[in-house]
């Protein structure tokens, strides 16, 4: 479904209908849609794997954005709005390429997979057994209590919230820089920096039982560089006569890095936590994809607060 809606971009992303682009809409609502099934099912799954496993697959899933970031800044990087060096048809053909590559890769492993598991069970042996043995941590598991698991769902719910919401207001915050390269030149390296924060706090996320002070850090990074975005997007003027475009150029996108790299840490510490709290396989596996379901609720109404307040 994600290849066909990046298809169907390619081809219609400049038909208007009523004056909105609702094909191009369309798309997006149903690529999204695979992204959030994804969120709710990968994690739960990774649960009966090692916590490695857990901190790969994040860090898997955000560096695809990273990728489409890095063609986006090939397409418009130094580049007037006005003169990209590819199209917005060319940059979702190549973007369908990827997906495919990425397809290959998954059948080739999991062909590979089922050749190294057939010796295996000729001799009697289950290779998911094996992986089952060394990824439980009974000795070390306890049971949660109702408080505990609910905490762990309104933290997914709300990091989502905060970090989503930021994106929407991010447009806001360049206003104050009049020039329209200046406003998208500043809004590509955040976005770049978006993704490859996002991409680096999930690979520094440590596994460790004894996390310390690091979830409170994470937090607080996350709060302030939200806040921060935020007081420069409710006043654009304050960021214009603190900072010249050059300067602008080199904070902001460190502060979105900031924000992503702790929402990176945060999320792969939560589901690394469920793991440990949770005894039973099956019902860390719910717990799991309740809190990818509720991350992604709350990045949805983060949204559509942000865009009521911006259209009212």
């Amino acid at each position: 479904m994600g290849t066909l809606s990046l298809v169907g971009c390619s081809f219609m992303w400049d038909i208007v209908v009523d004056k909105n682009s609702i094909p191009l809409l369309a798309c997006m609502i149903l690529s999204g849609g695979v992204g959030c099934m994804s969120t709710a099912t990968y994690w739960a799954f990774m649960i009966a794997f090692p916590p490695v496993c857990t901190k790969a697959l994040g860090f898997g899933m955000s560096l695809g954005g990273v990728l489409t970031m890095v063609l986006t800044a090939v397409q418009m990087g130094g580049c007037s709005p006005e003169a990209p060096r590819f199209g917005v048809s060319a940059f979702f053909s190549l973007a369908t390429l990827l997906q495919l590559l990425w397809w290959g890769v998954v059948l080739k492993q999991q062909h590979t997979n089922a050749a190294q598991r057939s010796p295996r069970k000729n001799a009697g042996v289950d290779p998911m057994e094996t992986i089952s043995s060394h990824s439980t941590w009974e000795s070390s598991l306890v049971d949660a209590s109702a408080p505990e698991v609910l905490a762990l769902k309104v933290c997914s719910f709300c990091i989502h919230a905060t970090t989503y919401a930021l994106p929407s207001v991010l447009p806001f915050a360049v206003s104050a820089y009049r020039s329209a390269a200046m406003k998208q030149q500043l809004l590509l390296w955040m976005m770049v920096s978006q993704q490859v924060g996002e991409a680096c706090g999930r690979m520094a996320a440590p596994i460790k039982r004894k996390l310390g002070v690091i979830p409170g850090v994470a937090l607080g990074g996350l709060a302030v560089s939200f806040a921060t975005i935020l007081t420069f997007a409710v006043n654009p003027s304050v960021l214009a006569n603190a900072l010249s475009f050059r300067v602008a150029l080199v904070v902001l996108p460190g502060i979105v890095f900031c924000s992503f790299f702790c929402y990176g840490v945060l999320q792969t510490l939560l589901f690394l936590r469920a793991r440990v709290i949770i005894a039973d396989e099956e019902a860390a596996e719910r717990v799991a994809s309740s809190m990818g379901f509720l991350g992604q609720m709350g990045a949805l109404s983060a949204n559509l607060v942000a865009g009521f307040v911006v259209n009212r």
